[in-house]
């Protein structure tokens, strides 16, 4: 990037493979290099990848979001482009490859509502009994970390035997199993906050204990794996 004729015909597809790959992915946790890669390779360069990074104007990012907005009529697709799209031309500004952003003159799309549907005492204990009917089932033990805990999706799939503190009755929160489409792989916990101890009661203890027990499990297995292959659930299958 150093050619100043070079930066003058860079296109942003260019742009974007120096930025996500050589300039970003370091500094970066790889489920946010994930993300950008997806929002780049699957949408970005479609749309935008041939214009040339300094003449890239309002109206084709305008255009462009127009176009997502009708094909996947899906308001979160489009805040995770802007996300993705703002972060790369605000470092494409600060590394003086162009003198104005472009987004600067958009209306930021809105995400859309989300609306929780939170289950009641009574509804909570009724799908207690009813996964505790089969506690071989490879889906018995995470649904029931989930209720009793609160736990991420990720957090549950990264617990090992050993985050159990037995005596003390405190489960650690140490790691992220994350599924990315076909690439799996551990990551440290969301926020600071995220990597945190949780006091647990004997009932946990006891349906953990079980299952490490029944299929002898070592102290650094991870607890929720598949009962048949004794592999971590895919959560998309």
């Amino acid at each position: 990037l150093e050619s100043s004729n070079f930066n003058n015909n860079l296109t942003i597809k260019e742009y974007l493979f120096y930025w996500l790959y050589d300039y970003h992915k370091k500094e970066i946790k790889y489920s946010s290099f994930l993300f950008y890669e997806n929002c780049i390779n699957n949408y970005i360069n479609v749309y935008l990848g041939d214009i040339k990074l300094k003449e890239l104007s309002p109206n084709d990012i305008s255009n462009f979001y127009l176009n997502v907005k009708n094909n996947y009529n899906s308001k979160t697709i489009l805040v995770c482009i802007h996300r993705c799209l703002s972060k790369a031309l605000n470092d494409a500004k600060f590394l003086m490859l162009i003198t104005i952003n472009p987004l600067d003159y958009i209306v930021n799309p809105s995400k859309e509502k989300t609306h929780l549907n939170f289950l009641t005492v009574k509804q909570i204990k009724i799908l207690i009994a009813e996964i505790s009917k089969d506690k071989n089932n490879t889906y018995f033990l995470p649904t029931y970390l989930a209720i009793k805990l609160g736990l991420r999706r990720g957090e549950i799939l990264g617990l090992k035997y050993k985050d159990v503190n037995n005596v003390d009755k405190i489960i650690s929160i140490e790691r992220n199993y994350l599924i990315y489409g076909s690439k799996h792989y551990l990551s440290t916990p969301k926020t600071k906050n995220s990597k945190r101890k949780i006091t647990i009661d004997n009932e946990v203890i006891n349906e953990i204990n079980y299952k490490k027990n029944k299929y002898n499990c070592n102290d650094n297995d991870f607890i929720c794996t598949d009962i048949s292959t004794n592999e971590i659930i895919n959560y998309y299958s």
